[in-house]
This record gives structure tokens, C-alpha cells and sequence, in this order.
């Protein structure tokens, strides 16, 4: 914020470095000089300071680094070469290892030219007072000379060492001392004192003077001394004769300047005008008498009430006679003039006569009328806009272009005329109809308003777009005549909208890629959307051919309520799912599962039904193969030969064969429904089958083929069985499948041959490689355990079947089954096998044929299990290729280099950061990019990882770019290890930070210089709290900042009144910034007079003041010092009894001041000789021209 504050600030805010170039400026700068912020910074205190001292610089900043800030007076220069008064204060900074200066510039011009007047004005009276031919001096209270003009001295013989202090009574005879203390006494009790007498010389002549004296006040209303003025008498009758001759030049003077004089005797109603006011009024000079009743038959009706209104109040004393109002002469013409008068009255208050002037102002308003129209104009274009202006005449076809209308084609201002053409010829060819016919239905008033979107060509050939807005202003007749607007840049809006435009088609994009339909339902079962895949599940290419159309069309029958419900629960709020059939458009029936959920329209405020369908088909035909096969399964096995029984999952018998009941002698028994353990109760203390069965239970399959179990009556047998789940319907264990074979007699059989064959099967079955044997036709003979393993399947479920049934390609088994055939070993062969889980094993497959007597007997193969090592190959494959495309796409540089430093790889985000080609910068080491300073740091953290004590490294760092300059990297680095877990390179990821850095680097510099500006700064919230302020302000005011911050302005400035402060803020927030002078007053109670630059912020939600305020005591003490002076100047020409005036030399000799007693001397008012240069000298005699010329030319 204080960054804000400061790029936002009313006075200009410039910083330079120690070589006086610029390294920041804030926007009031860059506004006040007429550069671009990059332009500014290229320059110098010298390019923009035209009377630059470097000498004087340089004194100024050695005693800034010892002491304060400087404040002072100076002249910048302006990029289009003018020049302003500024006033600078300077602060010296040390940061971060450098020097600055800050320098507060506040533009001065109107300030100076203000003090530059009152200096010419005091200037000016004391010249006046030199030169006067009267007697001027100012006593003290004890009545003793302390000021005196020149004329004191050549008058009375005496030199300023000798007047200084001397008595006033010193001046006259000895007879006139008491005459004349009185007089001086009435001066300071009265205040004003006049006296006739005589001047006594110093070589004792006696001078006839008239004197005057007037009482003299400092700023407190306090006596400070008398001013005085004596005049030589001698010449008073040649005076008066001159005053007439000057009556005579006044009544032409009237004349000349249109003004009447008039004087209204009130009781008579006669009324008595100067020979301009019959003209002014239309008559003829002195033709006739004039009534008061005239005077009031003259003025314009509209004007009549308040004329006799003024005059009225004029004579009760209420205000005084000054208006302007309309007459209508004789012959209809309506003139205004501008009227006033003072009212005479007797002893008793009682109006008598009333007496004034009448000016003609008729042109003067008219030419008022003028410059509204043309203010009419312009505020009419600024409320257009506040872009390119346009103003068109439509009835003569001119045509205005604002130069930020033409800057915004690329034009400068000279480079395109004011011709409608150059607005038509470069609008969009695609666009130009609808403009032009937008323009003509708003003129012909067929459309409310003219706003157009549209395209136009710049310069550089390039489109851009705008927004044109325009009004116009129509005749009584309803012709249109002017038409202003303003266009907007709106490019980057249009710009946005395709973006937008783009973002919805890959959304459409999605839903149509998507296998599965999604669709959106309306809450009365319409049809709003539907993608691809759905339109194919419906049998229709056409979206607009279901749109629009009841979705209940589409559901079967039998299906269709609980649909219904679904849908109407769905737009009720809660999400659903659905098993359900549809038909398609063709006839074609589908199993469909939805899943429902309702969706928020934000376009027309309602809930709809967003679902996502599958097809599940095939899974319903499925789970129907399953229930029949369940059936064939129990006929299976009530039929087959072996010892099959199928029990379900609570173990009760659901089917048995014939051989179950005759292997366990149950044939005299029914055991459907019986518990698998009342038909055998010696299970119940057997935990071995009763875990056997409770894992079967579970999914799993279990097999022995020679397994003892000892009977009830004592019996003991050997079993070979088989137990595995079945699967019912729902997809579920529906119980479990026992296959047993009573092999008591054969395993005694086999006993002696298992026992040599043991270590043989042992070894084959569990071979690390799997094995199995494949007849002529392709058949399964054999398998061992590690090849089941594999594929996952039992023995009987593998050996039987067709070695392709396994091989996921069928080419590649015929192939190797063609090259066995044909005696043909296969070695090393690469396939496919497809597990009983679906997954796809991997393999290298070895293979060769026994061949007994000439015959194919079998084949001898070995299957190796790859499948790890490829998805291994395949992983590392696509983690490489991620890899490259993220390392040559990555917007951050990206480098590998050896453990010396040398770069092995880049990236070309690196190489664009450092400036090198990608060839450039292999060619070196990181050691020469870095930045020296940095350089030890580094290897520092290079040496900790590749010792181990860290694993990543992440820290800002210096590159040098290949241009010499520095950019800042924030780094991430870690190191690759090889195959032995050793380093072997490091990895860099570098995020260029070097604006960052810079932001970071000048708000640092912000805060640094706010807090030690020369001027307090304060930051005020809305109620007028103070937030913060720096530590000129409490330097200034004797308060520590917690002290200020619990303050409020009004504390700070009494005068100003908490319920002032709405109107202030709403004032400073319209006009954004406000510059102002006040007092403040310190801690000790001291009034501090001071200047304060206002500015309204706004950010990011807060609204603030941020005020620089700057103490001008050494300011004002001048500038009273300077009104001090003037007034008593002033005062004593204001009380001369001479008629005093300064002319300027050349061009003219106009007059540049009058006193204001030139009325009753000359008959004329101060205002009316100043306003007509040459009317003083049209009333000095022609005789005594040629002597008042010689005696002017002689003074200069």
C-alpha cells in the first residue's frame, strides 16, 4: 500500500542514484514532464533541470548526508521543452550499500506567479511612492520618523541619517506643535486625522501642505505607528482647474466605453442622465426630461420584477444596487447592460436620491453565449467518453478527432486531417454496412442510442476492436445537427470472449470423446442434450432429431415408472441410480445403468436431471448365462460319474451324483437339504476341513489328490478331491462344488512308484521356469505348477485345452506350432498369454518336439515370466519421454551438468534466460555463469549434496547473462545418481526472479524513503483517523507515531470540525487529489503553518487519504513580511489626497496602477482608466502634452 500511495501521490516523487540518473518516478512526474515512465528513467537530474550547478549539487548533497533534508527552489524542463517553477525537497538515503536521493517535487508556477505579482506590485508602489511629488512617511508610536519616501528628503533639505527618528513636531512652526500633536493624537485614537498648516524647512522656509494621517495595524489589529501624507497646496487651484478639464474627459470617456451615469431624485421621480445613457437607452441625448416611469417602461418584462426588487432592497439598505438586466429600446432591440448605484440619504436615513452607472454589456454576453455553446460541446464529448473524442457537425460535415482518437489508429495528431472519411475508410469492410446503417437509424431516431461494436485498421495494418458510443443533438424541426461520441479500446474483452468461446468447444469436445452417454433432462422429462455415445445407444445421428422430445419415449414400457420416479426424485434434489431397458429408435433393445444426479441451471434458474448411462448389455446376458448354467450344473452333476456334491453356502446339500451316494454308502438316504455335517459328524471335530471349506467359501479353490480321513466306524481312507466355489446369478459364492474320488486301493498301488517319482515332481513342478507339454493337435498335455501359477489356473481347468486359447496373439502360436512341426527348434521366442484374471503375461518362450518312431509326440516347452521386466522397459520408456517433453516445454530453465560443473544439457527457457544459444552454453560450466559473489555460496551447497548431508538444495542466486547484465534465479537443486547410487550429475530448476527482486528492491527503497521523506506524511481513513504516518510528522508535531495514530485530523487542526470532514471527503474522493493550507498544531501547542497535498486512494477495497504535508513557516514569514510592506505602502497611496499612477514603458504606455481616489479627482474610477490604457491621456491638455512627455523622458 505504501507503494500505492507513492506511485499515486499528487506531487511528483522522483529517486536518483549517486550519478544523478533516474531509477524511479511516479505517475505525477511522468505527467507533469510529458514522459513515459521508461522514458523518465533513461534520464537525468541534468536532462529535465535546464540551470543544473553541478558544483552546487554537490554542496547540497554533502549537507544532506550531514544533516536533514533540503528544500528548495528550482526550474524543471518539460519533454516538450517548456519550463516550471518547482519547489524540491531532497532527502539523502543509504540502502542496501548504495546512495539515493528522494526528491518531493511540487509544481510552483502558480504559486510563483502569485508571489511574483505581489513583488511587482510592492515593487511597483515603492516605486510609485518615490516618485509622487507629496510628502510620504510613517511615524511610530511616540510620533518619530521611521519611513519616508524620497520627496521628505528634497523637500525639507534634510538627509536620512538626520530624519531617522526625528520628532514630526520638528516639521512645523513652533505655534502649530500643539495644532499638530492634536491632530497625530486623534490619528491613533480616531484613526484618521486631517490638517492644514505649513512645513518648516530645514534652512526655516515655511511651505503651505495639506496633511493626512491614518493609523497603521499589524496582522493582530494592534497600533503600530501612523501613516502620513503632506502635500503641497500651492498648485490646488491650478488642480482644480485640471479636475474640470478631467469632468469633460470623463463624459467622453462614457462614450467610449458605453458606460451612463445617472442620478434619480427619489421624491420627484425626475431623473438625471449623462449623454451615453439616452444613447444606451435609444434616445437622443437631452431631448426630452426623463421620468423614473420611463426608466421602468424601458425594461424587459421578464426582467421588471427584479429590477424594482433590487432598487427596493437597494433602498432599505438591505444590499446594494448591483445587477445586470435587460432593456428594450424604442425600436424593439433588447440590449443588456450592467447597472449600479449608491443611495443618498439625509440625517435621518431617509432615502433622497439615488445615483449609479449603467454599462452596455450586449456583446459581452453574447460572446458568454458563444463560450457556453462551445463548453456544451465539450462536455458533451467528455460525457461520451473518456476515450478517443469525436465531435461532427452534421449540417456543414465537419469533423473534430481528439488526438487520442487518432493515437488510437497509431496516428500522431498532424497525420490525419478532420475529415469523416478518415473514420469511414478504416473501418472492418465486414463492419461498415452495420455502422453506417446503426448511425442512420439513430439519427432518424429508430434507435434509442448509437453504440456499435466493430473493427478498424491502425497504422500498422493491424485490426483493433472498439466500442463507439455517440449522441446527438437534433433542431426544433427535428433535423439532426451535431453528433459527439467517443470510442473505447475493447480488444482485450473481445479477445476474453473467444478464449471463452474456445474453452466451450473443448468442453464439447470432452462430452462427445466420453464412451458413455451424458445427457441433461428437463424437470418435465424433455430431452435438452445428449452426447455421441447416447445418440448412438438411441440408434440416431441426429441430436436435433430427439432433442426437444419426451425422454420417456425412449424407456420400455415395463421400465418406465420406476424411470418416472427416478426422475422426479432427481429434480427434487437427490441423486439416483437405475437399472432399466430402452428401445432405440430403430427397435433395438438395451440394458442401461444411470447414474442421476440434479443439476443447477444458472441461465434459467431451474434443476435439471444430469445422468451419465452405460450399456450393460452384455452384463445382464451374462449374469443370465450364469443362472442357466447353475441349472446345467446341478444336472451335471446329479449325472456324472464321479463323486460330485454341490452344496450351498450354509453347506447344505443342493445337488449330489449317484457315485457320491455309492462311494459313502449313502444310496438308503435322502441328503438334499441336509447340513454337509450331520450326513458326516465326524467333520465336526475336524478343523482342518471345516477351514477347508470356510476358504472355498471365501473364493477360493481347493484341491487334494491324496488326502486320509478316518471314518466313524473307524475306517480309514484315501481321498482325492476338489473343492471350488460356485458362482450364482448376482455374481456372488453361491456355495461350493465337491469332487472326490476314493483312491484307497491305488494309492497303496502307487505308493512305491511316488516315492522314486517324488523328488523328480518335486523338482519339475517347481521349477523357477514353467513347463508344459503340447501334442500334435495343439492339445494341453502337461503343465507344471509354476506355469498354473502363472496363468492362474488349476490343472484341470489348463491341461485339456488348446495351447491358443492362452495366447493373446494366434499368429504368433500357429507360427511357433508350423516351425515345430517341422522339426524346427523355436528358441528365444517373444509372446503373449492371457491369465485367468484377464492380465497379460509377458514371455520367452523355448521350445522342441520328442519325437518317438518318426511321430510327433509331444512338445518339451519352457515359458519364462517377462512380464515385469517389460512394463519395467515400458515405465522407464514413457518416464523418459515425460521427462523430454516436460523438460524442453517447462517454462522454468532446466539444466544437467557433470560433477565439475560442465553443462551436459539445457533447456531452451534457460537459454532464452541467459541470452546464449543452446550450443553457446554447452560449451561452458555453471561456475563461469554465476555471479562472483555468489559463486562460493554454491559450491557450498553443491559440496553438502553430494556429500549427503542434504538432499535438495533450493536458494536465490545471480547469473550473469551473456549481455554483461545480472539476472536473479530462484534455483532448486539436487543430484542424479547412477545405478551404484553414486552421483553422477546435478539437476537445476531456475524461475527467473528478477522482476521480483526489483519490486522487492524499490518497495524496500518506498518504505525506506516515505519513513525519512522531508515532508510528514499521513494515511487517514474514512472517520478521519489517523492510520500511519512517517517520521517527519512526528518530528514536525513533537508526537511519537503511536501518539499520531490514536488521533484524528480535527485533533491535529481544531479549526477543522468533525462535521466538516463528510464534505472534504467527498470533495477529495471526486476530485482525487486537493491542495490546500492549514495550521497544525504540535504537541507543545504551537500552530505550525502548513501545505497539504491530498490525495484519494483506493485499494484493493480500502479507501484512505494519504496526505504529504510540508511546514512553510520560513514561507509565510516572507510573504508577511512582503503583505506588510505592501499594505503600508497601499495604505499611504490610498490616503494620499494626489491622484497616484505608474505606467509601464513601451508598447503603448499602458497604465498598470491608479489610485482609488482618481474618482473624485478626475471623475473617473481606477477600474475605468485601467481598462482603457489611453483615457488618461485624453484628458491632459493639448498644451501641456508635449511638456508631460519630456518630463516622463527625462526620468527615464
Amino acid at each position: 500500500f505504501t507503494q500505492f500511495s507513492l506511485d499515486h501521490a499528487a506531487d511528483a516523487v522522483l529517486w536518483a542514484d549517486d550519478s544523478t540518473k533516474f531509477i524511479y518516478a511516479n505517475e505525477a512526474a511522468c505527467q507533469s514532464l510529458g514522459y513515459t515512465n521508461e522514458e523518465l528513467l533513461t534520464l537525468s537530474i541534468p536532462d529535465i533541470a535546464p540551470h543544473h550547478d553541478p558544483v552546487q549539487f554537490h554542496k547540497r548533497l554533502d549537507q544532506m548526508k550531514r544533516g536533514p533534508a533540503v528544500t528548495y527552489e528550482s526550474v524543471h524542463r518539460r519533454k516538450d521543452g517548456t519550463e516550471f517553477p518547482i519547489e524540491v525537497s531532497v532527502t539523502y538515503l543509504e540502502h542496501d550499500g548504495r546512495g539515493y536521493t528522494c526528491g518531493i517535487v511540487r509544481n510552483i508556477t502558480e504559486r510563483k506567479q502569485i508571489e511574483q505579482e505581489r513583488l511587482q506590485a510592492l515593487h511597483d508602489l515603492q516605486n510609485i511612492v518615490e516618485t509622487v511629488p507629496d510628502f510620504m512617511f510613517t511615524l511610530d508610536l511616540q510620533g518619530n520618523m521611521v519611513k519616508w519616501n524620497r520627496r521628505v528628503e528634497e523637500v525639507t533639505g534634510y538627509s536620512s541619517k538626520e530624519l531617522l527618528n526625528m520628532s514630526a513636531l520638528a516639521f512645523v512652526p513652533p505655534e502649530a506643535a500643539a495644532r499638530t500633536a492634536a491632530a497625530i493624537h486623534r490619528a491613533f485614537t480616531e484613526g484618521y486625522a486631517e490638517l492644514d498648516g505649513e512645513l518648516l524647512t530645514k534652512d526655516r522656509r515655511l511651505i503651505p501642505y495639506h496633511w493626512t494621517g491614518a493609523l497603521l495595524k499589524n496582522l493582530q489589529g494592534e497600533p503600530i505607528g501612523i501613516t502620513g501624507i503632506g502635500r503641497d497646496v500651492t498648485e490646488k487651484k491650478r488642480s482644480e482647474a485640471a479636475l474640470q478639464q478631467e469632468r469633460q474627459h470623463l463624459v467622453e470617456a462614457q462614450a467610449l466605453a458605453h458606460l451612463g451615469s445617472w442620478d434619480w431624485d427619489i421624491d420627484s421621480g425626475d431623473v438625471q442622465g449623462s449623454d451615453e445613457q439616452f444613447r444606451i437607452f435609444g434616445h437622443e441625448p437631452g431631448r426630452f426630461a426623463v421620468k423614473f416611469d420611463m426608466f421602468l417602461a424601458s425594461l424587459h418584462p421578464d426582467d421588471h420584477d427584479r429590477v424594482l426588487a433590487a432598487i427596493n432592497d437597494a433602498l432599505l439598505g438591505t444590499h446594494p444596487y448591483d445587477l445586470e438586466y435587460r432593456i428594450v429600446r424604442p425600436n424593439g432591440e433588447v440590449r443588456s447592460i450592467h447597472a449600479r448605484g449608491d443611495v443618498h440619504r439625509d440625517e435621518t436615513g431617509h432615502p433622497i436620491r439615488m445615483a449609479g452607472t449603467v454599462l452596455d454589456i450586449t456583446e459581452r454576453k453574447q460572446v458568454e453565449r458563444a463560450l457556453h455553446a462551445s463548453e456544451e460541446r465539450w462536455h458533451l464529448a467528455v460525457q461520451g467518453s473518456n476515450d478517443g473524442i469525436w465531435d461532427w457537425n452534421i449540417q456543414t460535415g465537419a469533423v473534430f478527432f481528439s488526438p487520442r482518437w487518432k493515437a488510437m489508429r497509431g496516428f500522431e495528431d498532424h497525420e490525419i486531417s478532420n475529415h469523416l472519411d478518415e473514420w469511414r475508410s478504416r473501418i472492418h469492410p465486414d463492419d461498415l454496412d452495420r455502422v453506417l446503417q446503426g448511425v442512420d437509424a439513430y439519427l432518424a431516431k429508430e434507435a434509442p442510442e448509437f453504440s456499435e461494436e466493430y473493427r478498424i485498421q491502425r497504422k500498422d495494418g493491424s485490426y483493433m476492436w472498439i466500442l463507439d458510443r455517440g449522441v446527438a443533438l437534433w433542431t426544433d424541426d427535428g433535423t439532426p445537427c451535431r453528433m459527439t461520441g467517443s470510442e473505447s479500446d475493447i480488444s482485450e474483452r473481445k479477445q476474453a470472449l473467444l478464449l471463452l468461446a474456445q474453452q466451450e468447444s473443448l468442453l464439447r469436445s470432452i462430452l462427445e470423446a466420453e464412451p458413455e452417454c451424458v445427457k441433461r433432462v428437463a424437470a418435465d422429462g424433455t430431452l435438452l442434450q445428449m452426447n455421441g455415445a447416447g445418440l448412438c445407444f438411441i440408434e440416431t445421428e441426429f441430436l436435433e432429431q430427439v432433442v426437444g422430445r419426451s425422454v420417456y419415449d425412449l424407456v420400455a414400457p415395463e421400465f418406465l415408472d420406476q424411470f418416472r420416479s427416478m426422475h422426479e426424485a432427481v429434480v427434487l434434489g437427490a441423486p439416483q441410480q437405475l437399472e432399466f431397458q430402452i428401445i432405440g429408435l430403430k427397435g433395438t433393445r438395451r440394458w442401461m445403468e444411470t447414474h442421476a444426479v440434479p443439476l443447477w441451471n444458472p441461465i434459467d434458474h431451474r434443476v435439471e436431471h444430469l445422468a451419465i448411462t452405460r450399456d450393460i448389455t452384455e452384463r445382464k446376458r451374462a449374469e443370465e448365462s450364469i443362472r442357466q448354467n447353475r441349472t446345467l450344473l446341478q444336472s451335471f452333476v446329479e449325472h456324472t460319474p464321479a463323486a460330485v456334491a454341490m452344496l450351498d453356502r450354509d453347506l447344505q446339500y443342493v445337488a449330489v451324483s449317484k457315485r457320491w451316494y455309492q462311494d459313502y454308502r449313502l444310496a438308503e438316504r435322502d441328503i438334499i437339504g441336509l447340513h454337509h455335517y450331520d450326513v458326516f459328524p465326524e467333520i465336526r471335530k475336524m478343523e482342518q476341513w471345516q477351514a477347508i471349506h470356510r476358504r472355498c467359501l471365501a473364493g477360493e479353490t481347493l484341491r487334494n489328490e491324496e488326502d486320509r480321513i478316518c471314518r466313524k466306524d473307524g475306517r480309514e481312507d484315501w481321498l482325492r478331491w476338489e473343492i471350488r466355489p460356485w458362482i450364482d446369478e448376482s455374481g456372488m459364492v453361491g456355495g461350493i462344488i465337491m469332487f472326490t474320488e476314493v483312491i484307497t486301493a491305488r494309492k497303496q498301488a502307487e505308493q512305491a512308484l511316488a516315492e522314486k517319482t517324488r523328488e523328480l515332481s518335486d523338482f519339475v513342478e517347481h521349477a523357477t521356469v514353467s513347463m508344459h507339454w503340447v501334442g500334435p493337435d495343439g492339445v494341453i498335455l502337461w503343465a507344471n505348477q509354476t506355469e498354473l501359477n502363472l496363468l492362474g489356473y488349476s490343472r484341470e481347468e489348463y491341461i485339456g485345452r488348446h495351447i491358443a486359447d492362452f495366447h493373446v496373439d494366434k499368429s504368433v502360436i500357429q507360427n511357433i506350432l508350423d516351425r515345430l512341426s517341422h522339426d524346427e527348434p523355436v528358441q528365444e521366442y517373444a509372446a503373449r498369454l492371457r491369465s485367468k484374471d484377464g492380465s497379460i503375461k509377458d514371455v520367452i518362450i523355448d521350445s522342441s518336439v520328442l519325437w518317438k518312431e518318426g511321430k510327433f509326440t509331444h512338445t518339451r516347452c519352457f515359458t519364462r515370466d517377462v512380464t515385469e521386466r517389460k512394463e519395467a522397459e515400458e515405465a522407464q520408456r514413457i518416464s523418459e519421454e515425460r521427462f523430454r517433453a516436460a523438460y524442453h516445454n517447462a517454462s522454468v530453465g532446466i539444466s544437467i551438468c557433470d560433477l565439475t560443473g560442465r553443462l551436459q544439457e539445457v533447456n531452451q527457457a534457460l537459454c532464452e534466460m541467459l541470452g546464449y544459444p543452446k550450443e553457446e552454453l554447452l560449451a561452458t560450466d555453471f561456475q563461469a555463469l554465476t555471479h562472483p559473489d555468489d559463486l562460493a555460496s554454491n559450491l557450498d551447497r553443491i559440496r553438502m549434496l553430494l556429500a549427503g548431508t542434504a538432499v535438495h538444495q533450493v536458494f536465490d542466486k545471480r547469473y550473469i547473462k551473456k549481455d554483461g547484465t545480472t539476472v536473479w534465479a530462484h534455483m532448486g537443486l539436487s543430484v542424479i545418481r547412477n545405478h551404484n547410487g553414486e552421483p553422477s550429475h546435478l539437476l537445476a530448476m531456475v524461475h527467473d526472479i528478477t522482476e521480483r527482486k526489483q519490486a522487492e528492491s524499490r518497495l524496500r527503497l518506498t518504505q525506506f524513503t516515505i519513513e525519512h521523506a522531508a515532508d510528514a506524511v499521513y494515511w487517514i481513513d474514512q472517520t478521519a483517523q489517523i492510520v500511519n504516518v512517517n517520521e517527519a510528522a512526528s518530528l514536525m508535531l513533537g508526537y511519537s507515531k503511536d501518539e499520531l495514530c490514536a488521533m484524528t485530523v480535527h485533533d491535529l487542526n481544531s479549526d477543522f470540525q468533525s462535521d466538516m470532514w463528510p464534505g472534504f471527503w467527498a470533495e477529495t474522493r471526486q476530485r482525487k487529489s486537493v491542495t490546500f493550507e492549514t495550521f497544525h498544531r504540535s504537541k507543545t501547542g504551537q500552530l505550525i503553518p502548513v501545505e497539504v497535498s491530498v490525495n484519494y486512494l483506493s485499494y484493493e477495497g480500502q479507501e484512505l487519504h494519504c496526505a504529504f504535508v510540508r511546514n512553510i513557516t520560513d514561507r509565510k514569514n516572507a510573504q508577511e513580511e512582503l503583505r506588510r510592506s505592501k499594505s503600508q505602502l497601499t495604505h499611504i497611496l490610498e490616503n494620499s489626497p494626489v491622484v497616484v499612477y505608474a505606467r509601464q514603458v513601451g508598447d503603448g504606455w499602458p497604465i498598470t496602477f491608479i489610485t482609488p481616489n482618481a474618482y473624485g479627482l478626475l471623475g473617473y474610477t481606477s477600474v475605468d482608466l485601467l481598462s482603457d490604457p489611453h483615457r488618461l491621456d485624453s484628458l491632459i491638455h493639448p498644451d501641456d502634452e508635449r511638456d508631460l512627455l519630456a518630463s516622463g523622458m527625462s526620468q527615464l
